[in-house]
């Protein structure tokens, strides 16, 4: 019986050892793909589209809050997106308003409108305000996207950040 009860802990050591082991790396191994396109222009700004699907390739079910986006072009922030106006699709969301993330799995296109002032546009680049006007010269802007988040998990949470390049 003592051999026993020493194999049963031992047993659940390791299992709880392995799921601790699998959940500190999925923080390194999930990725959120984004893309990104001008929504419309107008008086105020311009107004981008983001859209991005957060993949799970690991073996644990995780919750997510809703992402702030911050915007970056020539290494100066220009705009952040409101993290109540995001677009959850209704199976990749639970009852607190969360981002469910299942386990080997992606959650869909998730998306947000963020818009950027002129007078943001006007101090950084001008050459990009032409490039918005005129879209039929074909030259894409090249803006990074840093997307922050906590992750949720059984056993705690942890900051989540990743920064993605995306022409526009």
């Amino acid at each position: 019986m003592k051999a026993f009860t020493v194999i049963a802990i031992g047993g659940a050591l390791f299992l709880t050892g392995s799921y601790l082991y699998k959940i500190n790396q999925a923080q390194y191994k999930i990725t959120i793909v984004v893309s990104g396109k001008v929504h419309k222009i107008s008086a105020q700004g311009v107004t981008l589209y983001i859209k991005y699907n957060i993949k799970n390739p690991t073996g644990s079910t995780m919750r997510m809050t809703a992402p702030l986006i911050t915007i970056t072009v020539n290494g100066k922030q220009v705009a952040t997106s409101s993290m109540q106006q995001i677009d959850i699709p209704e199976e990749s969301r639970d009852d607190s308003g969360k981002i469910v993330i299942r386990a080997n799995n992606e959650t869909g296109d998730i998306q947000t409108e963020v818009m950027i002032p002129w007078i943001g546009l006007a101090t950084i680049a001008p050459d990009l305000i032409a490039r918005f006007q005129n879209p039929d010269t074909g030259g894409k802007t090249t803006i990074k996207v840093a997307t922050n988040c906590r992750v949720y998990t059984l056993v705690g949470s942890f900051p989540y950040e990743q920064i993605s390049t995306i022409k526009v």
